[in-house]
Formats: C-alpha cells, sequence, structure tokens
C-alpha cells in the first residue's frame, strides 16, 4: 500500500507487506487464548500450546508494531536487533533439527538432542 502526498506526489507512508499480518496477530493472539481456555474442545488437546502462543504473540506482536512506527534513533538497530535475536533462532533450528534427523537414524537418543542447547545457551548468555 503506497499513499501519495498529494502537493508533490511524493511517497508519505509506505506499508510493508509482513506490516500487514503484525495487526492480524495482534488480534488473533486473544482469539487463541479465549479458545483455548473457554473451548478447549476446539483446539483439540492442545490447550496449553495454544494458551501459550497466544498469550506470548500478543505483546511480541504489539511490539514489533511499536518498533516499526516509532523507530530508534539508532540509523541500524534493526540489525543490531537481527544479530542479537540470531544465537537463539540457531539454537531452535538446531534443536528441530536434532530431534527429526538423529532420531531416525540413531534411535530415542536424548543426548543427540542437546547439543544445539550446550552450544547456544551460552552464546545467548555471554
Amino acid at each position: 500500500m503506497l499513499i501519495l502526498h498529494a502537493a508533490s506526489g511524493t511517497p508519505a507512508f509506505t506499508v510493508a507487506p509482513v506490516m500487514l499480518a503484525r495487526p492480524a496477530l495482534f488480534f488473533a493472539c486473544p482469539a487463541f487464548v479465549y479458545l483455548a481456555i473457554f473451548s478447549p474442545a476446539t483446539v483439540r488437546g492442545l490447550a496449553i500450546p495454544v494458551a501459550a502462543f497466544g498469550t506470548l504473540g500478543l505483546p511480541a506482536s504489539g511490539l514489533a508494531m511499536w518498533n516499526y512506527i516509532f523507530t530508534p534513533a539508532d540509523k541500524i538497530f534493526r540489525w543490531y536487533r537481527h544479530m542479537g535475536r540470531m544465537p537463539g533462532r540457531y539454537t531452535a533450528a538446531g534443536s528441530a533439527f536434532s530431534v527429526n534427523i538423529p532420531s531416525r537414524y540413531a534411535g530415542n537418543n536424548w543426548r543427540a538432542r542437546l547439543w544445539p542447547t550446550v552450544l547456544g545457551v551460552p552464546a545467548i548468555i555471554r
């Protein structure tokens, strides 16, 4: 979506496509919590994860919208935020890989699943 300034014809405000998903998530999260608490049969035994993701998603999406509208003064704050979140995302991706792939070949070995946590958590704490 692009809104043009009436006098000059230059873009006054642009909205990234991902920005349209953030308000949808912001308003869907309370619905997730409501369904998990008052209608757990709707989510078929996943009431606790649905409530947890709904509870965590509401402030996360609100903060994302806030940071998009009111950007900090530092010009490259998005790069700093990206680099700060990278160790946690790497740990999560490595854990997901370790749960699925090695268990096919090595059986249900819990030690093979812990290597991302052993390496990633100290990187996050630094």
